[in-house]
């Protein structure tokens, strides 16, 4: 019987030592370890990941993997389709006009642009939401009346102002695709999130992942506190308007920021690609993990923003603070 308590407890230890060796002890090794396991795991083409110290700026990790043969796979500085994951932006260009506060009414019924181009949720129909309901529920044609609202001139400005591109034309079809096909690379939007939670103060960040040492405002406090509480009920289960639409990066006892993006692939209807942005704590966070996933195909879940690229940031986001030792909710 002692023999085997000993052996018992060895056995314990030696598990023990191995799972303590097998755990990443920085953000970097962490995104190397996690990013692949989560290609194989969505069938993904290639993948990309940022995590960024939201209050100095620095970035803590960036990496990016495909697979052999992708044709054109994600790159931290390649501009790529993000489609609805400038939302929070153009919510916070209709902010700073003045026009609109949060909780504003706006129409989600399906807007007309031109023939060819109309602006649904289908097969969702929401009806009336409030400008913070529309972050929420991820709506498309909510994003667009908020696009005529702030008015192309306000949104050029909030987008430059951010370190996004903006369309170089404002004629309707181009105006209004940066609901669906806005264009960025993944540290520009990692830098305008950043901001967000900054209080509105942005800082460029360069190719070696340091921010600029001046930080500029790019929209009040006000208007980024606004944001970022739009962008944490996309994590609730509950609450006004139903269930956020980034349930799947919520974390016990913390207070989440989130948004997702699903962008299906206009050539290849059997392929999408999508990406989430995640900030913690959500009153005044300190970490920030965006995640980006290219030609993702069915396997054993529908390809989402929140069925995988949410997830994915959950999962680096959680030992993110076990690593830095982040507080829970009070």
């Amino acid at each position: 019987m002692k023999i085997r308590n000993i052996l018992t407890s060895l056995f314990a230890t030696v598990t023990a030592a191995c799972a303590a060796a097998a755990e990443p002890d920085n953000m970097q090794q962490l995104c190397d370890k996690t990013l692949p396991a989560a290609m194989n795991e969505y069938n993904a083409e290639s993948a990309c990941a940022v995590v960024v110290s939201v209050t100095d700026g620095k970035v803590l990790a960036t990496t990016e993997c495909a697979t052999e043969g992708a044709i054109a796979p994600l790159r931290l500085h390649g501009r790529t389709r993000v489609g609805m994951l400038v939302q929070p932006i153009i919510l916070s260009g209709a902010l700073e006009s003045g026009k609109v506060t949060v909780n504003n009414l706006i129409s989600c019924a399906p807007l007309q642009i031109t023939e060819n181009m109309q602006l649904t949720d289908h097969p969702f129909n929401y009806g009336v939401l409030t400008c913070g309901q529309v972050i929420k529920k991820s709506s498309v044609p909510g994003t667009g009346r908020m696009i005529t609202i702030a008015g192309a001139e306000t949104l050029a400005n909030q987008f430059t102002a951010l370190g996004l591109p903006w369309p170089a034309s404002d004629s309707l079809p181009e105006l209004f695709s940066i609901v669906t096909d806005s264009m960025a690379t993944p540290m520009e939007l990692v830098a305008a999130y950043t901001a967000i939670g900054r209080e509105g103060k942005f800082a460029s960040i360069a190719a070696n992942g340091k921010p600029s040492p001046s930080a500029e405002n790019a929209m009040k406090p006000a208007t980024a506190t606004a944001v970022l509480q739009a962008l944490e009920s996309c994590t609730e289960y509950r609450g006004a308007a139903g269930r956020g639409t980034a349930l799947a990066a919520a974390i016990p006892g913390y207070r989440v920021a989130c948004k997702t993006a699903t962008i299906h692939s206009q050539s290849d209807k059997k392929s999408t690609d999508v990406g989430a942005v995640l900030m913690l704590p959500a009153d005044k966070p300190q970490l920030l993990v965006l995640v980006l996933m290219q030609n993702v195909k069915p396997n054993h879940v529908a390809p989402a923003g929140n069925s995988v690229a949410a997830p994915v940031a959950k999962q680096i986001a959680v030992q993110g603070i076990k690593l830095f030792n982040i507080a829970p909710t009070k």
